[in-house]
Formats: structure tokens, sequence, C-alpha cells
């Protein structure tokens, strides 16, 4: 309880000096209530920080969950939900998987404004308070899009290319170049970059 006072009077409060751990334990003395259903704290009734939303609530309006610290380590983190944030991360990352996911597939996009909506979701599991967001889904959402983006870039300059050959030098071939180094960073198809790689030498 923060509430709490020790043999000599002091509270958590009074005695912590950690700015951080300072500002978490004014909040909790400023929320007397739970947000879920408004009913006080006690010190049979504690509060319980959602590690998403940053507000306190009783243990039952709540939900208890491991996730990877990060995507390239197998480390484990705990957190704390209320559900209003559990509902919110689910809808959020279930948009993602769609919008990774698009009816019809990618094969027939050449525009990157399409790509928009995809940037879109990966952003919004990106921005989930306390970083609570999936990230082997956020590191694969941003792999997608690197990769369609270096994709459609990259033939969009083919496709400039193959319409203005014969070309009189190799200058006409620079942006071309540059999209096949662009794709090579971005993880392209390995067959649409020797394809491209070929084009530059041939034009």
């Amino acid at each position: 309880d923060i509430n709490t006072r020790n043999r000599y009077g002091n509270t958590p409060l009074g005695m912590c000096t950690d700015e951080v751990a300072r500002d978490l334990l004014l909040r909790a003395a400023n929320q007397e209530r739970c947000h879920f259903d408004d009913r006080p704290f006690s010190g049979t009734k504690l509060r319980y920080l959602c590690s998403c939303s940053g507000l306190f609530f009783h243990e039952e309006n709540t939900v208890f969950k491991e996730i990877r610290r990060s995507y390239d380590s197998d480390v484990m983190r705990p957190i704390r939900l209320c559900f209003a944030s559990e509902k919110e991360i689910q809808d959020k990352e279930s948009q993602l998987r769609k919008a990774m996911q698009p009816d019809g597939g990618w094969d027939d996009v050449l525009d990157l404004e399409l790509l928009k909506p995809l940037g879109q979701a990966v952003r919004q599991v990106e921005e989930i308070g306390g970083g609570c967001g999936d990230v082997e889904l956020i590191h694969k959402g941003n792999h997608l899009h690197a990769q369609l983006t270096g994709t459609l870039k990259l033939k969009a300059q083919v496709k400039l290319v193959q319409e203005q050959r014969p070309l009189p030098d190799g200058r006409g071939t620079k942006d071309l170049a540059a999209a096949v180094v662009f794709a090579i960073e971005k993880d392209v198809r390995k067959d649409l970059v020797a394809d491209a790689k070929l084009l530059v030498k041939q034009a």
C-alpha cells in the first residue's frame, strides 16, 4: 500500500528519490479509485498498473501477460493490461495482419500510395502505449513495407529504362542502378534484382 508508513512515519513517496519511481508513486497516490469499476483502493484492494494506459486498476480488472522484450531476443518481460488496452492491442494487431495480407495479394500493386495503409497499420502497433505491441509482428510489418517499397521503385525504374531504350549512354541507367542498390538493402526478391542488374549493363 503506497500510503503505509514505516516506523518513522514515512510513506514510500516521501522516501523515494528516483525521479521515475516518484512520478509513478505520485500518479498512484493521485488515483484513489480503480479506473474500471470506480471502487476505491485500500490496503486489501491494491493498485495494479496497466503497462499500456498507465492507469491503475484492481487486479480482477486486469490480465497478466508475458511478451518478448525485443525482436532479436527471446527474453520475455511481464506486462499487465486493463481490458480496454488488451482489446485495443488485439484490434490494432489484427488490423496489421490484415494489411499485410490484402485481398488479391501484392503482385498487382504498382503504386506506392497503396502501401500507405500498411505503413499506417505498422505505426499504430508501434505506438501502442508502454511498447506492449507484438515486436515480431512489428518487425515483419516493417520488413514487408520496406521490401514492397523497394520492389515498386525497382519495377518503376525498369519500366522507364525499357521504354527509353536504346539509351545514348550509361547516364540513362543511373536511377535504375540506384534503385537496384535500394532494392538489395530492402531484401527485394533476388530474381528481380538480377534482371534489373542485367538491364543496367545492356541498356
